[in-house]
């Protein structure tokens, strides 16, 4: 069941700040705009790839995304990991930035709902 037009413009709203709101609710606007979405990308900066690994498997099973195979994690002190969830890819570089984080892009080529959020918490779906 997709969401409504006035849940998608609450979750919105909220994720404007994500991190001046209690993660539960950050969690429940997230799969809102998700379900809203024909497909998403989520790219993750971290300080090592096995979190950057570990920060997208819970991304994605929160969000009822299909898992793909992960690859291994690289092995430079920083990383940067891109999940294309149209074709299932993940691309994993090196990464310089001092961001340690998650963005979360909605598509929706077909009039769906589209969004970019972010910088969410890596273990914002840890505990669930």
């Amino acid at each position: 069941m997709s969401p409504s037009a006035l849940e998608l413009a609450e979750a919105d709203r909220l994720l404007l700040n994500p991190l001046e709101h209690p993660a539960i609710e950050v969690r429940a606007a997230l799969r809102t705009v998700a379900a809203a979405a024909e497909y998403l990308l989520v790219g993750v900066c971290a300080e090592k790839g096995e979190i950057a690994l570990k920060a997208l498997r819970e991304y994605l099973t929160a969000l009822n995304e299909p898992i793909p195979e992960l690859p291994p994690p690289l092995p430079q002190p920083a990383v940067y990991l891109k999940y294309n969830g149209r074709t299932g890819n993940i691309i994993q570089s090196e990464y310089q930035g001092r961001e340690r984080s998650v963005i979360l892009s909605c598509y929706s080529p077909n009039g769906g709902h589209e969004g970019l959020y972010g910088d969410l918490p890596l273990n914002l779906f840890a505990r669930e």
